[in-house]
């Protein structure tokens, strides 16, 4: 058997030897540590040491009773949970107790199958919360505005909006072009926000279910049918993130413009009204007015054009972050694959060089395929040289030739199984449908090496 953890800790608080004894025995034989006090004072001792124990008290003991220990267990450790044990006379005290503050009662005599799923349910419900609480955090640091790379004037500007926004609570547009960051901006916001407790749920409006977009945000109410909760119930206190609203038909949209001018909505088949708790954000590529003018948002939505907006630049007009943003990058995947990659100074300089239509976006794509392609972790000159000529042209938006796209097809086609396969050519062959003579011709036309990486030139 394991050894407990510290979910598994109960104290037993009660004047009468032989219950003490009883349930410690009993505790301890479903492998709970258990701890046990004659007396509240003891128990308060024992709780110094350990505060996280869970503790089962009888309420009526000579000296300080149960109600004295529960109000000083809540002054001293309000993290500990009480659960009173008492005589059937005195059910209304232990009912009392708990709208005190105590999580629980049992009536004595108790039954070992009852006492133990009793602590079992509670220790777990505790460990639960605590993983949530930690995961939070977690959540609150990976995201919080602290980490977004902003040494461009650009970026600077967005995080300076973003502070502002946190410490309201209406809504916010995030523009911006594709690969830009907006779900990353929209996640920095809530977690850095009053409202990082609750839930974040990000609802893609072009992905259209089953039922209507109605009826997903706002749930179905009908009578003789069980109620469906909609995203607004599910988020509650939350943040509801909206993206691409201007895939909606007009009708939701003017639904939508309805929730944020009422701030209150009904459930689909109901009439009865429920108050908007959740704050809602917006993703856009282009700005409201410009949507509106172009036809692909109501008019009725001309509400957005009044909240705050935050504009993500395009990754050319921050081009003085992307060496902050490979540091980061590096350091996510260390810290995500648990093995370090490294970024020579002559692939930095290419990648600084390199043009990103997709953005930041694209530029992670691109260290990702050099870091696959990488069997020692370093993402040599070749490989960004290999993975750039993927992108396209530069900025002058030329279409490549047919040949020389062909070309780059079957090149990357090539580099891919033999990279995958780690140079055994048979199945590098045998995934491409070809002989294994026909590959290596292929592989000496573009220069690909057995592991997978061109020669290239320095």
């Amino acid at each position: 058997m394991s050894p407990p953890s510290i979910y598994d800790r109960v104290l037993i608080v009660d004047d009468q030897e032989l219950v003490v004894d009883y349930l410690k025995a009993l505790l301890e034989g479903e492998g709970f540590d258990v701890a046990t006090a004659g007396k509240g004072e003891r128990a308060l001792e024992l709780l110094r040491g350990d505060p996280s124990m869970l503790v089962l008290c009888d309420i009526r003991m000579p000296g300080m009773d149960g109600f004295e220990l529960l109000d000083a267990i809540q002054a001293r450790h309000p993290g500990a949970d009480v659960i009173f044990m008492t005589a059937f006379a005195s059910v209304d005290e232990a009912i009392e107790a708990m709208s005190r503050g105590a999580v629980d009662y049992m009536i004595k005599p108790i039954k070992n199958q009852e006492v133990v799923a009793k602590v079992r349910s509670h220790l777990h419900r505790r460990k639960l919360a605590s993983e949530l609480h930690e995961l939070q955090s977690e959540l609150r640091s990976r995201f919080s505005i602290d980490r977004l790379v902003a040494v461009s004037d650009p970026m600077r500007a967005v995080v300076a909006a973003l502070r502002k926004a946190a410490q309201g609570d209406e809504p916010v547009v995030f523009e911006g072009p594709p690969g830009s960051g907006r779900s990353l901006a929209a996640r920095s916001l809530h977690f850095s926000g009053v409202r990082h407790a609750s839930p974040l749920r990000v609802l893609h409006c072009d992905r259209a279910g089953p039922a209507s977009f109605s009826e997903e945000l706002f749930g179905v109410e009908r009578a003789g049918q069980r109620l469906r909760r909609g995203h607004l119930d599910d988020v509650g206190n939350g943040t509801l993130f909206l993206r691409d609203v201007d895939s909606l038909p007009a009708a939701d949209q003017r639904a939508l413009a309805g929730l944020l001018e009422r701030q209150s909505y009904e459930r689909t088949g109901s009439d009865r009204s429920h108050a908007l708790h959740a704050r809602l954000t917006f993703s856009f590529e282009d700005s409201v007015p410009a949507l509106i003018e172009a036809g692909r948002l109501d008019p009725s939505l001309e509400v957005l054009a009044k909240v705050t907006t935050i504009r993500l630049p395009s990754l050319d007009a921050r081009r003085g972050d992307i060496p902050d943003l490979l540091a980061a990058y590096v350091a996510q995947s260390a810290a995500t694959t648990g093995t370090p990659i490294r970024i020579p100074t002559e692939s930095v300089e290419l990648l600084l060089e390199g043009e990103y239509p997709g953005n930041v976006a694209q530029l992670f794509a691109l260290l990702d395929h050099c870091r696959a392609m990488s069997p020692d972790g370093v993402l040599t000159r070749e490989m960004v040289e290999q993975a750039l000529r993927r992108i396209g042209p530069g900025t002058d938006g030329a279409p490549k030739p047919m040949a020389e796209s062909l070309e780059d097809r079957e090149y990357q086609l090539v580099l891919d199984a033999v990279s995958k396969h780690r140079g055994r050519l048979e199945m590098a062959a045998r995934e491409l449908g070809v002989s294994r003579t026909t590959l290596w011709r292929r592989m000496r036309k573009y220069d690909i090496r057995a592991q997978g990486s061109s020669r290239g030139t320095r």
